[in-house]
């Protein structure tokens, strides 16, 4: 979607503000609208929804946090992505930002290149998520589709008691192994047929065996035989696989000896052979077989077999929307754990996966490991380099995170800002401690040049370790605080380094939390 179809919603108390950014914006094709107050904002979201909002925090009556709540406690808007406006450039207001709602922060004086950086990011998102919705949409209306044709055969064809039957059979599952294996036993029995069989055709004389249902075992056919009703099927009957086909009595047959000989060891005496089609294209066979003696098939059992293949054809089709509504909801699933910027897992994944697997280690009484990992001096860093290429740094020491944990239970979030979390179930404090290391060393590996640093001329990072196995009198958040510890310890060592502190020697120092010394 192009720059002039986005719509931003700038909201500032402040006239130069609004001036500024709207001029940055309104350069670069974004449609901008202007709300001086948080209830003036939410009356334009509600009557013309836009694609971003800019927020200022400090605002006289309505702040901008009292703000973004208003906006996710109502439906209508709740999606639209909040970017804070703000002097603030404290942890704790960042922290706050993101809890309630935000989806991005922006500290005053603006800088231009950073604006348009996070504001495209944002946008990027949010169409991306859009398309997934609409794709969402879309393949639900497509199976209503499909149901609704499904309503309209079974009104149609309602004084046909047998196929009803049929059909209600195959509607009761969304699996192709159990819908074809239904159909088949199905119209065997209302046919009172020696055999059933549905082949899928890959290539127009390349049978491929689904499913089979017979009257009595000798009569099965074995997959290694499958290929040799190409002699009935194409050879006798024209290869024309998009007709019905009927055969009275094979006998009567102009064929060769090997033939009659492959068909009297199939048990085929006669045959009715009805295309299944997928979008105008044949996609099987469906064959009804009489074993022991000639049957002139009735206009009625023909119709029928027509109408039963048709019917298989909708509940393949709706099979097929079925897994792709599930994968494209799955998808959806994954993005919204997800933080934009970094790709690890977000912090509202994290909050869950620490509980799930406290959860699971009290059961089991196996130790949880918790790492807080912080960029040193990275506010510097920012100031120093700019935001874009701040933003830069913390995808490649996600990056350098995931490289150091390889097992699946692992998990590396982004906490907040430039803080990382990393969660390692069945963990004991050794190899905790492993871990930590081989963190610094894939961050010291990158060499990020940090100019601004009091340590290092490259980004170095600070890190918390904890250890613990989880009881009933504690909780996960014992673990976050006893981590968070380790961490101030680590910075107030000289950083670029990791600190240990367990649960239980935090409790018998006796803190209370502390100041991070950023």
């Amino acid at each position: 979607m192009s720059a002039e179809q986005n719509r931003i919603l700038i909201v500032d108390d402040q006239p130069d503000n609004l001036e500024i950014l709207s001029f940055i914006l309104d350069d670069h094709g974004y449609q901008v609208r202007q709300a001086t107050s948080g209830p003036i904002a939410l009356d334009m979201a509600r009557d013309y929804p836009p694609d971003l909002v800019l927020l200022d925090i400090m605002m006289p009556g309505m702040n901008g946090f009292q703000v973004c709540a208003a906006f996710k406690a109502d439906a209508a808007i709740s999606d639209i992505p909040i970017i804070f406006l703000s002097a603030l450039d404290r942890s704790e207001d960042k922290a706050k930002a993101f809890n309630i709602g935000g989806t991005d922060y922006i500290t005053k004086p603006f800088d231009s290149a950073e604006v348009l950086v996070r504001v495209g990011h944002q946008i990027t998102i949010r169409r991306q998520r859009q398309q997934l919705v609409q794709q969402n949409q879309q393949l639900q209306k497509e199976i209503e589709i499909r149901k609704q044709a499904e309503i309209q055969l079974k009104l149609t064809i309602q004084r046909d008691r047998i196929f009803s039957h049929i059909t209600q059979h195959i509607r009761r599952s969304l699996h192709v192994t159990t819908v074809l294996q239904t159909t088949a036993d199905e119209l065997r029995q209302a046919l009172e047929a020696d055999r059933v069989l549905i082949l899928k055709l890959p290539s127009p004389h390349n049978l491929e065996f689904m499913a089979e249902s017979i009257r009595e075992p000798p009569l099965a056919i074995h997959y290694g035989m499958a290929e040799g009703l190409d002699c009935l099927e194409f050879q006798n009957l024209g290869s024309n696989i998009r007709q019905t086909s009927l055969l009275y009595d094979v006998r009567e047959l102009r064929m060769t000896e090997e033939c009659h000989t492959l068909l009297e060891q199939l048990h085929i005496r006669a045959s009715l052979t009805v295309p299944i089609f997928q979008r105008e294209e044949p996609w099987g066979l469906l064959m009804v077989h009489q074993s022991d003696k000639p049957r002139r098939w009735q206009p009625w059992e023909v119709k029928l077999v027509e109408q039963v293949a048709g019917q298989l054809a909708i509940a393949l089709q709706q099979a097929d929307l079925y897994h792709r509504l599930e994968r494209a909801n799955e998808k959806l699933r994954w993005l919204a754990t997800i933080d934009g910027l970094t790709e690890v897992f977000n912090r509202r994944y994290f909050d869950y996966y620490l509980r799930h697997e406290w959860r699971r280690l009290l059961r089991d009484q196996q130790p949880l490991s918790l790492l807080l990992c912080d960029i040193d001096y990275f506010k510097a860093y920012n100031d120093y380099y700019g935001h874009p290429a701040g933003d830069a740094c913390l995808k490649q020491i996600a990056s350098a995170l995931r490289s150091s944990t390889r097992r699946p239970a692992d998990l590396v979030a982004r906490y907040g800002g430039e803080e990382f979390a990393v969660i390692l179930p069945n963990t004991n404090l050794t190899g905790a401690q492993q871990i930590a290391e081989q963190i610094q060393a894939e961050v010291a590996a990158q060499q990020i040049p940090h100019n601004s640093s009091l340590i290092s001329d490259c980004v170095t990072i600070s890190i918390g370790v904890t250890t613990h196995v989880p009881t009933r009198t504690d909780k996960p958040e014992h673990l976050i605080t006893a981590a968070d510890a380790g961490l101030y310890l680590a910075k107030e060592k000289g950083r670029n380094q990791y600190q240990v502190k367990l649960l239980s020697e935090y409790r018998q120092k006796g803190h209370q939390g502390e100041d991070d010394p950023k």
